[in-house]
């Protein structure tokens, strides 16, 4: 029996004691009130967004945020190479969408997409997969700096260069490639470091719908979290115990835990002076990272550099949801299962939790994959869940086949030939004859019905082997879900920007086949 997912224990109301509001309950959540300073958030963000360049929707919107009743719709990711795995736009959109619905004149609700800028796994932002028009894998690496914040990498030439080398290689008419080509150009001679270039290319696909993009890197935002934080350190191992009576909960559930915290360990990281992300440790009197600190020490370094003292993932949206007036978070399967872990830790900051919404899921479905989806009656979904098992499984039965058919005639010719010889040794004026039939029968079986059988066979494989592949390629890149591990942008070179309008034609929270 396959075990239950988080999200389907979350969806099926089986975790109500980990979370506040009840899956979809969209109700609740625009009934929550939050008391935030809306103007100082409104200020720091319009200045961030002038700062890149925003389209005036997004502005706008950013302005809208100084509203007395506004709320927001807070979804995120890593700021990874050409937007990462395609589920950075499904969030993105998702936000939009959700927002738009849920917004009325006299109380606006705005979509923010928080780039996490602070994190420092470069490994995890430094790689793009896209397939081309040929069908050809296009992988695409950077060799990024380790440890340092993302937001603090600078952007090399080289790195561009290795981008466009590939794409220019890349299969797809120019007529969508070429701008696709300048946008990419454009926004990266604009941009200072690898997480505002991340920011540029999301504005250019999504700011005219309103997505307001914030990087808590930036100084007049960073200085936004300094009361959580000053918070946070009055006690802080508090959330990392929290966080930890939690796993314990979704363990009893026969859930993983995703966010477990050592002993000592806060949920605070410090960038030192040489430029590195170092978690921060406290043993009870003192905090340690690359030296010790005091909580004065600490307190000075927030008055200084606010920038430099980021949250872990077990403090980052309570920290975000602080400053903001959220009351949705637009979550990943994985994301959701360690917010179900966090609902102490909100109540530790005197938040209320914001409404957990599993994010829009989408498969894009090109021309020559439905056709192949349609011939063996299967949907993208249950592909990638396990049904291109079966087209496996036809292979393998076509290969013994052929070894069965191969066996068989082998013991028929060895019959014929004892019959044959019996019957010469009865009448030996029958040789003549006998051998002659004998012949007949060897060529029919041997080589003419032989080569037919194996030329329907070996077509069969064939078609059968390149129908496979094809799915895997397109629907399961690497054996992951395509979603998760193809960049979006493979789609808007290939076919343009009508990939992109028919996603925003979608619902929030669903799950999508999209077809091309």
């Amino acid at each position: 029996m396959p075990r239950v997912t988080a999200l389907e224990a979350f969806c099926s109301h089986q975790l109500l004691p980990l979370h506040r509001l009840k899956h979809a309950d969209f109700v609740a959540a625009l009934a929550t009130t939050r008391d935030v300073d809306r103007i100082t958030l409104s200020q720091a963000v319009v200045a961030y967004l002038e700062s890149v360049a925003a389209p005036k929707t997004a502005l706008e919107n950013a302005k809208l945020l100084a509203h007395p009743a506004s709320r927001t719709i807070m979804t995120g990711q890593q700021a990874g190479l050409l937007l990462g795995a395609s589920y950075t736009i499904s969030k993105a959109v998702d936000a939009i969408l959700l927002a738009k619905r849920l917004s009325t004149p006299d109380a606006p609700v705005l979509p923010i997409f928080w780039v996490a800028s602070q994190d420092h796994d470069s490994d995890e932002v430094r790689h793009a997969y896209l397939l081309d028009g040929s069908e050809q894998e296009h992988h695409i690496s950077l060799e990024l700096p380790k440890g340092m914040p993302i937001g603090a990498i600078p952007l090399l030439p080289e790195y561009l260069e290795t981008i466009i080398q590939h794409l220019t290689a890349f299969d797809a008419p120019e007529v969508f490639k070429t701008p696709i080509l300048e946008m990419l150009k454009t926004t990266f001679a604009a941009s200072h470091n690898y997480s505002e270039w991340f920011s540029r290319i999301l504005f250019a696909l999504l700011g005219k719908y309103g997505l307001i993009i914030v990087d808590p890197l930036y100084p007049s935002i960073a200085a936004l979290f300094v009361k959580g934080i000053q918070h946070e350190l009055e006690s802080p191992l508090a959330s990392s115990q929290a966080i930890e009576q939690a796993a314990g909960q979704l363990e009893s559930h026969s859930l993983t835990a995703q966010l477990r915290r050592a002993a000592q360990a806060t949920n605070l990281f410090i960038t030192g002076d040489d430029g590195q992300r170092r978690l921060l440790k406290f043993d009870g009197q003192v905090f340690s990272a690359d030296q010790t600190y005091t909580k004065t020490d600490l307190e000075q370094v927030l008055h200084t550099a606010p920038h430099r003292i980021t949250p872990a993932a077990g403090l980052r949206s309570i920290l975000a949801d602080a400053v903001f007036p959220s009351i949705v978070n637009v979550l990943g399967p994985g994301e959701l299962a360690y917010h179900l872990q966090l609902l102490e830790v909100y109540k530790l900051h005197k938040i209320p939790q914001p409404l957990m919404s599993p994010r829009l899921s989408m498969t894009i479905i090109e021309p020559p994959v439905k056709r192949i989806l349609e011939k063996y009656g299967f949907t993208a979904k249950a592909f990638q869940g396990g049904a291109g098992e079966t087209l496996k499984n036809t292979l393998f039965e076509t290969h013994q086949a052929k070894e069965r058919i191969a066996n068989t005639l082998e013991q028929v010719m060895q019959q014929i030939e004892g019959l044959s010889a019996d019957l010469v040794h009865l009448e030996p004026g029958f040789s003549k004859s006998v051998w002659r039939a004998q012949g007949a029968i060897r060529y029919q079986l041997e080589n003419k019905l032989p080569r037919k059988l194996t030329a329907a066979l070996t077509r069969a494989d064939i078609d059968l082997q390149n129908h496979l592949t094809r799915l895997e390629k397109h629907l399961l890149p690497n054996g992951i879900p395509q979603e998760r591990h193809n960049s979006f942008l493979e789609y808007l070179l290939k076919f343009g920007f009508v990939a992109l309008e028919k996603v925003l034609t979608l619902e929030s929270g669903g799950v999508f086949e999209v077809e091309i």
